[in-house]
């Protein structure tokens, strides 16, 4: 099968290769013949070469046009003259320019040919780049995810932990608080028990060591009142005994207290520079993503160039006319008995941006034709300008059967008109071709094993598309 997909591309335009104009193949031999850039041999026999667009201008100095005789003999001895001496030098000459012509053509074709690989080549590297972008494209795309998942989690770490700290403050400060007012009602108590155990009638009666017991520790609360403010703050360095842990309680809150808001303001300046650091991460993200967006249009427009390049390569013809070289025949003549294969000839186009047409063929036949006749089809198959298109599709034209005999001036070449289908389109005739084994295997219309099948859609029932 896979012979049967290959087929030829077919210019349906030439350029001339003497003033660089484009015709259609039609028209390229009588082109030649009037093509003002041609040289010719001077008609006045002075052996100049000029071009045709020059010659007028070339006669106006030519030598041999000067001191013509205006007598009837004279003209006729020039003309004798021309007659004889054209044959002699001005057909070699134009034989040599034909050569070079010739050789010219052959150059043309050779740079064509070479510069359909260099574009085969180009469209191989085309595509390459185009993997290694949606690659390069995938890979920053994660990176840019990870980033981001990084910079919420940096974000939510530090907001918690300043909660955390803030929690931690408000617990100190009322914890301060609470010891400040415990502090100062013990303060504000003592000197009031001091005074009711002066006053106590019990210590009175109390025995001689109750009273001694009783007038020291009157003599301590008397210097303890006497070291001490009235506003209770203490003189000097000397300080009560049962006051010292609470002395000692506040300043390790003072000194916890100093380190936390010292703390507090070490993670304040660290999150100040993880902001910071997330602005410039947010900014190099935006920068990633334009780069990212500008990256997907030119992967967009690069992968439409290439969608474009496919679709007109593997295209055999755009003109309505395709030619499908079938080899090995009798082994695929024997694949079709067998397996009731079905061959599928290239693609083509009825006309530029047309729809899309295929040959399909059974050559051993199918149903009560199987084992007598060849059976062609023609296809419309889904193509991507269908929406600009007329339908239902009616295009009619003909297959043919090519001749190939060594003279080919004895061709006789077998035609059936068909008509294109879409599938699941019922035509009332000519929907299939049948042409007989007896037909297939006479004349030389199979030589080497090689079959010929054209197929040529009429010109006038091509039907124009939406937007002409």
């Amino acid at each position: 099968m896979d012979g049967t997909i290959r087929g030829r591309l077919k210019f349906s335009k030439t350029s001339c290769y003497l003033c660089n104009e484009w015709l259609d193949d039609k028209d390229v031999e009588e082109h030649l013949h009037h093509c003002r850039d041609e040289r010719t041999v001077c008609p006045n026999e002075c052996g100049a070469v000029v071009m045709r667009k020059d010659l007028h201008l070339h006669r106006n100095s030519c030598p041999e046009g000067f001191g013509e005789s205006s007598e009837i003999d004279g003209t006729e001895n020039a003309v004798q003259r021309n007659s004889m001496a054209v044959p002699s030098a001005g057909v070699l000459e134009t034989i040599g320019f034909l050569q070079k012509d010739m050789d010219l053509v052959k150059e043309v074709l050779t740079t064509q040919t070479h510069q359909r690989a260099h574009v085969q080549d180009g469209l191989t590297n085309m595509q390459k780049l185009h993997d290694l972008s949606q690659q390069w494209t995938k890979k920053v795309y994660d990176l840019l995810i990870t980033l981001n998942k990084l910079c919420n989690q940096e974000t939510n770490h530090r907001v918690l932990d300043v909660s955390i700290l803030n929690q931690r403050v408000k617990y100190l400060e009322l914890w301060n608080v609470e010891i400040t007012k415990r502090f100062d009602t013990i303060t504000a108590t003592m000197p009031l028990a001091v005074q009711a155990k002066e006053t106590d009638p019990a210590n009175k009666t109390a025995s001689s060591d109750e009273k001694k017991v009783a007038d020291a520790k009157k003599d301590s609360f008397k210097d303890v009142e006497a070291n001490t403010t009235p506003g209770g703050e203490q003189e000097g360095s000397t300080k009560p005994h049962d006051l010292e842990p609470l002395y000692e309680a506040l300043n390790g809150l003072k000194d916890s207290h100093s380190k936390v808001i010292f703390e507090i303001k070490d993670t304040q300046a660290r999150l100040f520079e993880h902001e910071e650091r997330v602005q410039k991460l947010q900014q190099q993200l935006q920068k990633y993503r334009r780069e990212n967006l500008h990256t997907k249009q030119k992967l967009d427009e690069l992968h439409l160039n290439l969608r474009m390049e496919r679709q007109m390569f593997g295209l055999s013809g755009d003109n309505g006319r395709v030619i499908w070289r079938i080899e090995n025949f009798a082994e695929r003549f024997k694949e079709s008995q067998n397996h009731e294969a079905l061959l599928k000839g290239p693609m083509f186009t009825d006309q530029p941006y047309g729809y899309l047409l295929q040959v399909e063929v059974s050559l051993y036949g199918i149903g009560t034709w199987r084992g007598r006749n060849l059976i062609a089809g023609l296809t419309v198959l889904p193509g991507p300008f269908d929406h600009l298109l007329k339908w239902p599709c009616m295009l009619t034209g003909k297959i043919v059967l090519r001749d190939q005999p060594l003279e080919r001036s004895v061709v006789n070449d077998f035609s059936k008109p068909i008509v294109a289908r879409k599938r699941g389109q019922q035509e009332a005739k000519h929907q299939y071709v049948y042409i007989p084994h007896e037909v297939l295997h006479s004349q030389n219309f199979i030589r080497d094993d090689v079959l010929f099948l054209e197929v040529q859609i009429s010109a006038e029932d091509v039907p124009a598309s939406a937007h002409e």
